[in-house]
């Protein structure tokens, strides 16, 4: 058994590799509904041993799933692999990655004739959050820091009514630093474009860093609402 776990694992790790170097760049890529849609094709062709379910819904009510790899009467009572991917929204091309490494699985097990998902099962969730994955291809990208839930940050009993804006019209909702000689943060001493927080003692200008944007709700405040996510790594 412990010659199993090894293949799997090294299986694993180079299909995983293999598919992220050969991935075509395109908008679609990790698109949660065009992954859920390749593992349902997966599924319906192996039934004997792939079954794809879901398992809940984010925010916006688009489905969770996850596909269970293995064959026999007992696949849910004997080792298994547990591979997650697609918890935080930057991960662009871990859900086809997942739907690669189901792919391959299959490969190995018709053309090399090897039989491990007759004795050990293969748990694969391709996204946590299809919403926030979501985020960074919408125009402008106003990334989420985690999956979707609205928050009331201010307290005021409206949540994200205040969120960052695209002032300058390329795309992207990015950050501001703006010099104030009391500021919270200074540059990186190798690279100026990283901003670290200030400490008694250190050189250079000191900045403010904001959210790029305006103040939506008019109460004097900027971007102190924006958009609510829950961090699903911590």
């Amino acid at each position: 058994m412990y010659h199993s776990w090894c293949r799997l694992l090294i299986a694993a790790t180079m299909l995983f590799s293999l598919q992220y170097a050969q991935a075509e760049v395109a908008n679609t890529r990790g698109t949660p509904s065009v992954v859920r849609e390749a593992l349902q094709e997966i599924a319906d062709a192996n039934s004997d041993v792939v079954h794809l379910e879901t398992f809940g819904y984010d925010y916006d009510e688009n489905a969770l799933v996850w596909v269970t790899l293995g064959k026999g009467e007992n696949i849910h009572s004997r080792p298994a692999l547990l591979l997650v991917a697609g918890i935080e929204p930057m991960d662009i091309t871990g859900p086809d990655v997942m739907a690669g490494i189901v792919s391959s699985f299959l490969v190995k097990r018709t053309l090399n004739n090897d039989n491990i998902l007759d004795s050990v099962t293969v748990y694969v969730v391709p996204y946590l959050s299809a919403s926030s994955l979501q985020t960074v291809r919408d125009t402008p990208i106003r990334m989420a820091k985690g999956a979707l839930t609205p928050q009331d940050d201010d307290k005021d009993g409206r949540m994200d009514e205040d969120p960052g804006n695209d002032m300058n019209n390329d795309g992207i909702v990015g950050y501001l630093r703006v010099a104030n000689s009391s500021g919270a943060f200074v540059e990186h001493a190798l690279e100026s474009t990283v901003m670290v927080p200030y400490t008694p003692g250190a050189e250079g200008t000191r900045y403010d860093v904001f959210v790029e944007g305006n103040d939506d709700d008019d109460d004097g405040k900027l971007n102190e609402d924006v958009r609510g996510a829950i961090n699903l790594n911590t």
